[in-house]
């Protein structure tokens, strides 16, 4: 189903959990659900998209580390290649129409461009962030990025633009992003 959907092709959730179901052994279609939401906690710990529809859960055994790390091994090459692909630019006349609740812990918007002020007319900083993928799918900050959104924090919010490719959605995140997310260094400047 990942496969499929990082391709953008359509499926049937139910038509894959009743097949998958024939070869497991008396289990309930909620238990397949619950398992495949399980896959999604170990998805995201990666960094990676998960399927829509299968919000993250906690407590995943280890073995299903083990076991979704090696299924995805002929995935995970197109799976990276696809989130580190620069988005499209997108026109958005209404960007309130796609606003969303953040979740826990290459994009025009016109209304932003236009009139980037506060309601008491001082300035307001926006940047924004798009993926392809669901709303907890790791973007890409710099260093110089996170040290503006610290130093213009009354000031800043940040975008993020996800589920670009379907039906974009967004949320904010003002003030220093540093307060909002998980920050993993991936890249480093090495000097002699």
């Amino acid at each position: 189903m990942l496969s499929l959907e990082s391709r953008g092709k359509s499926y049937t959730k139910t038509d894959h959990n009743r097949r998958l179901r024939t070869k497991l052994n008396d289990r309930s279609s909620s238990a397949v659900e619950f398992k495949h939401a399980n896959i999604s906690a170990v998805l995201d710990r990666m960094g990676l998209p998960y399927i829509s529809g299968y919000k993250p859960r906690g407590n995943v055994q280890a073995l299903l580390h083990e076991v979704v790390g090696a299924r995805l091994q002929p995935l995970l090459k197109q799976l990276r290649a696809d989130l580190a692909t620069p988005q499209q630019q997108v026109v958005l006349n209404d960007v309130l129409g796609i606003l969303v609740p953040r979740p826990d812990r290459a994009l025009v918007v016109h209304d932003e461009a236009r009139d980037s002020y506060d309601d008491t007319g001082r300035d307001r900083f926006v940047e924004v962030k798009t993926t392809r993928y669901g709303r907890r799918t790791p973007f890409y900050i710099s260093a110089n990025e996170l040290r503006f959104s610290r130093a213009k924090a009354p000031a800043y919010h940040l975008y993020r633009v996800f589920d670009y490719r379907e039906h974009p959605k967004l949320f904010t995140l003002p003030g220093d992003v540093a307060r909002h997310v998980r920050l993993n260094p991936v890249s480093y400047r090495a000097r002699f």
